[in-house]
């Protein structure tokens, strides 16, 4: 309980802390390169105060020089964490428009150039994707979730095809990521933080010359295969 009292009373007061500062930079470079930075020291510290460890396999895998999109799944708010903290690209995050308007928080997402994305509302999302693409384009690395929200019970979800269609329209490279071990920090329902080890696997890229002229479902199916005998081959020690 001890624990879980420190990171909440550390979370907050760093996310106030950083957030304005990241603001407030994010006003002198448009860029959001500077903000991103800032948001990535904010997770390491997140994840260091909840007592969890974290190992990256195949860091050899990133393109640090081109952007790509970053393919991963999605099982609690300790995986946006743990990538901002640990893969060393400036990462774009295409997520829900709700977030957005958090206080502190949304402002951050806002002044490092996080892409927001309404998938109620199709000609937004379409927009949203398109925005996506061009920051991949100017070198950012997107990181996309292809099932659309964090899984409910821990089990991988169904990808839906946006992630696709943003790849084959704008010509972009997709990585596999996956996160294992992040579903037991924070149970649903729960504010409780219980400290579990983490690994974050990156696959070899998949580029545009593989998956062009090929059928959308296949490519997802590969993608989610990968992701899946990751998720379920051997156990989350460190």
């Amino acid at each position: 309980m001890f624990l879980t009292i420190l990171w909440w009373f550390l979370f907050v007061i760093l996310t106030v802390v950083l957030s304005i500062i990241s603001l407030i930079i994010g006003l002198f470079d448009r860029t959001g390169n500077t903000s991103h930075k800032i948001n990535s020291f904010w997770g390491k510290i997140t994840m260091k105060i909840s007592g969890c460890s974290v190992k990256i396999i195949g860091l050899e895998n990133l393109d640090v020089n081109n952007g790509q999109l970053l393919v991963s799944n999605h099982q609690s708010g300790f995986d946006i964490y743990s990538i901002n903290a640990y893969i060393p690209l400036q990462v774009r995050w295409l997520a829900k428009e709700s977030l957005f308007r958090i206080p502190f928080m949304g402002w951050a997402m806002s002044a490092a150039r996080y892409i927001p994305i309404d998938r109620d509302n199709a000609r937004k999302a379409i927009k949203s994707l398109r925005s996506a693409a061009e920051s991949v384009k100017r070198g950012n690395s997107v990181v996309i979730f292809p099932e659309g929200t964090r899984t409910p019970d821990g089990q991988l979800k169904e990808f839906k095809k946006g992630t696709l269609y943003m790849a084959k329209k704008y010509q972009l490279t997709m990585t596999p990521v996956t996160i294992k071990g992040t579903y037991n920090i924070m149970r649903k329902k729960s504010l409780r933080i219980h400290p579990q080890a983490i690994k974050i696997i990156i696959d070899k890229p998949i580029p545009f010359s593989e998956i062009e002229g090929r059928k959308e479902e296949i490519i997802l199916d590969e993608i989610r295969n990968i992701i899946k005998n990751n998720l379920e081959s051997g156990d989350n020690e460190i």
